[in-house]
């Protein structure tokens, strides 16, 4: 499968609001991904659940009902309204999708239909009299936002993921959840979804990702007439990235079945093509996998644990080990954890390691063209980090990553948190 020699061109609509469309004929559908970006503050618990009551109706489309029978006459068209923790922003992402207009009878168009649909989702919500929602919606949904916390626990693996990020970021913005907690969605009504909506409309960073076989000019009307005109929009900020003075130890007591282990390291996330590839070669060989040095000594060899991974969080600066294990063995997985990456910042990695790392990546590169959603969200990532690596180029320079660049990388992450979600006195 050829891969792709180019991406797209940022295109300015206004401050703050940008276009990165990549036409495609091949595509059956159309793709339109928006973000909107605000820092991950008070408001985020508002943003969540107003999220959640947009998606149930607007003034033109006043129930779900009506809502699932207008995507039905626009044969079929989709849509998506939700968020997710960005670093230190919270990230709203309205997608849509629709089929190609080749399709469909001579003569139709659908692109901008669906995007005035989405555009009512994000403005022109249903409201109840004087009221800026229904209060029946926001009634149901809130309860539905408050199980969802109150079960989170349950989900013992989420619940220390959340509890992870809370300690090691605690401070910044990265550590609070987007959805808040049970106290501040409690005390949640329409105003409070009505001020968090404006705030977005107005003043978020846009940006939009379009893949497929689309008129470009109906993406830039659309962005031009809704999008063009606040002058209060800013980029989207960097992410803070403190550098940790020692590790930090935390054990958080609850009864598991499995224990969960977190290992949280900071770094500086490097600002040129050639040394993010570093970094993502050196974390698939850390532990990107089960050919990972982590998987195959802590799991495979050692039987310490009963899955082990870990990933990168690149655009903050994080690097995070996350496993499943007993908890009698945690100290002898951190201290093994540490071992395994002081080795790979004294030695580099093994030429072996090296091309399995960069065979990961191929195959990564390779399926790209074939589906629209996987493309969009690498456009919108390379955008993010300021690169716009073409996946033809990272392939062909994946052979220029050495050994004692992998060397370079590992010796940069420094230990920040190691954490146990484990049954009290068992760690």
């Amino acid at each position: 499968m050829a891969l792709l020699q180019s991406l797209p061109e940022p295109r300015i609509i206004a401050p703050g609001v940008t276009l990165l469309f990549h036409p495609d004929k091949r595509f059956k559908r159309c793709l339109v991904q928006m973000h909107l970006d605000r820092p991950l503050d008070k408001l985020a618990p508002a943003r969540t659940l107003w999220a959640q009551v947009a998606g149930q109706g607007t003034q033109a489309w006043p129930t779900r009902r009506l809502l699932s029978r207008r995507s039905e006459h626009l044969y079929g068209a989709g849509f998506y309204l939700g968020g997710q923790r960005l670093a230190d922003s919270h990230r709203m992402t309205l997608e849509l999708n629709w089929v190609a207009d080749r399709f469909l009878p001579a003569g139709t168009s659908l692109a901008a239909e669906v995007l005035n649909l989405g555009h009512a989702l994000l403005t022109d919500p249903l409201r109840d009299g004087k009221e800026p929602f229904s209060a029946a919606t926001v009634s149901r949904e809130k309860a539905q936002l408050l199980r969802e916390i109150k079960a989170m626990e349950d989900d013992r693996d989420s619940y220390a993921e959340e509890r992870f990020l809370s300690q090691l970021c605690a401070g910044e913005p990265m550590g609070l959840a987007p959805w808040g907690n049970l106290e501040s969605v409690a005390g949640l009504g329409g105003s409070q979804l009505e001020t968090a909506r404006q705030d977005l409309v107005q003043n978020a960073t846009v940006t939009m990702v379009a893949v497929g076989p689309i008129q470009v000019e109906v993406l830039v009307d659309f962005l031009e007439s809704h999008w063009g005109s606040s002058n209060s929009r800013q980029s989207l900020q960097s992410p803070s990235r403190p550098q940790p003075k020692a590790l930090r130890e935390i054990h958080d007591p609850l009864p598991v079945d499995q224990a969960k282990f977190h290992f949280g390291f900071r770094f500086q996330p490097p600002t040129d093509a050639q040394g993010m590839e570093e970094l993502g070669l050196a974390n698939l060989v850390l532990g990107g996998g089960i050919q990972g040095r982590l998987f195959k000594i802590i799991r495979e060899q050692r039987s310490l644990a009963y899955g082990i991974g870990s990933r990168l969080r690149s655009w903050k600066g994080i690097l995070s080990v996350s496993a499943g294990i007993d908890a009698s063995a945690y100290a002898e997985v951190r201290d093994e954890v540490l071992a395994q990456i002081k080795d790979l910042a004294a030695g580099g990695a093994q030429e072996e390691e090296l091309e399995m790392a960069r065979a990961a990546v191929r195959d990564s590169l390779q399926g790209l063209s074939d589906a629209p959603g996987s493309l969009a969200a690498y456009i919108g990532r390379e955008h993010l980090l300021g690169l716009g690596r073409a996946p033809a180029d990272r392939y062909a320079g994946l052979e220029k990553v050495v050994p004692s660049q992998i060397a370079e990388v590992a010796s940069a992450w420094q230990p920040d948190l190691s954490y146990l979600l484990a049954e009290e006195n068992q760690s």
